[in-house]
């Protein structure tokens, strides 16, 4: 009997472990665009990835945090909304350097709040 519970645990542990984690989930898929937009140098294949990145940001703004983070993240997704913005015009500009501006932008504001909120 003891045998059995203690597999069962494992098996809840492991269900519970594998849950997937919207908020983590679309922050990974933020941070993968993010990376191939700055890596790359053509245009359509960085509107792919600003495409993804936004969408993923849709979904990760819609999350919660802890009630001591959530002010934070609130203000986090609001200003990566702003400058969404910027970045929307600088690729309706057709400029490849234009668009890397303003990503620079957008990166020097996703550091500062993962250093506030303390996220890899």
């Amino acid at each position: 009997m003891k045998k059995l519970l203690s597999v069962l645990a494992l098996s809840l542990l492991a269900v519970a472990c594998s849950k997937p984690d919207p908020l983590h989930e679309s922050m990974e898929s933020m941070g993968d665009s993010f990376k191939a937009m700055r890596e790359s140098n053509d245009l359509a294949q960085m509107q792919s990835d600003w495409d993804a990145f936004k969408e993923a940001r849709s979904v990760a703004a819609a999350q919660t945090m802890g009630p001591e983070e959530q002010k934070d993240f609130e203000q986090g997704m609001q200003r990566l909304a702003k400058l969404s913005k910027v970045v929307d015009a600088a690729f309706a500009s057709g400029d490849v350097e234009a668009v890397k501006a303003s990503l620079q932008k957008l990166g020097k504001v996703r550091k500062k709040y993962h250093d506030k909120l303390k996220v890899d």
